[in-house]
């Protein structure tokens, strides 16, 4: 159950993620008649989704997106860390929209009050997101997408608070999750965000909620306002 600190941040974030369950992926493409049946979808009951994925069977993924800057003028464009998991109808062909966050604390001083850091397994994936967002929201068929911004944790380039290399970061994976960028595994194979719908909502307080009001500025496709306020 969530505790009451936490309840604030879930009601600021079910409209959203209610209204990005409802957005249509696009259109489907014919399916051959050889193939199985198409994995479930989200359910919504009295205007929220429900809980019917199965959270201990998600997928998780560590990857880098390429950004167009480079902070640290190292001669080399800034990649960024990106810890991902998602529903594993997924890897069935079922698409979802996302819920992202972008932080400089992932791996320093930890985030909000109990200050969680990720942690990863001895293949590199990820063992543990800070917060709740991935335990409430996965299995209500959505994915969770976790930033490192430009500086900090496993990414490239020099930390800007909030200046134009953290934005691009955010921005970017944005761009990745609606196949318009480019991101790699760790051994160096090109990866694309097949699964996700390129529908958005970012999530955060005080710098998060910054970065992600920061990035509706620029007006990537695919954003969708779930930030809370900074402060």
């Amino acid at each position: 159950m969530l505790t009451s600190r936490w309840r604030g941040a879930v009601i600021a974030a079910v409209a959203i993620s209610t209204a990005l369950a409802a957005l249509p992926a696009g259109p489907a493409s014919a399916r051959p008649s050889a193939q199985p049946v198409a994995p479930p979808g989200a359910q919504v009951v009295d205007g929220r989704t429900q809980p019917v994925f199965s959270y201990q069977d998600a997928v998780r993924e560590h990857l880098m997106v390429q950004t167009p800057v480079d902070s640290d003028g190292d001669g080399h464009k800034d990649r960024v860390a990106v810890d991902i998991i998602r529903p594993k109808e997924t890897q069935q062909g079922l698409k979802v929209p996302v819920i992202m966050s972008a932080s400089p604390y992932n791996d320093t001083v930890g985030r909000r009050f109990e200050s969680e850091r990720k942690s990863y397994d001895a293949q590199g994936a990820p063992a543990k997101f800070p917060l709740f967002y991935d335990n409430y929201f996965v299995p209500r068929g959505y994915a969770v997408v976790d930033v490192d911004v430009t500086g900090t944790g496993r990414s490239d380039g020099c930390l800007t608070i909030g200046g134009a290399s953290d934005v691009a970061a955010a921005k970017a994976t944005i761009d990745w999750l609606g196949g318009r960028a480019t991101a790699y595994a760790a051994d160096g194979s090109e990866v694309k965000a097949s699964w996700s719908t390129g529908k958005v909502g970012m999530i955060g307080h005080s710098y998060e909620g910054m970065l992600a009001n920061a990035v509706a500025g620029t007006g990537v496709e695919g954003w969708r306002p779930s930030s809370r306020s900074p402060g």
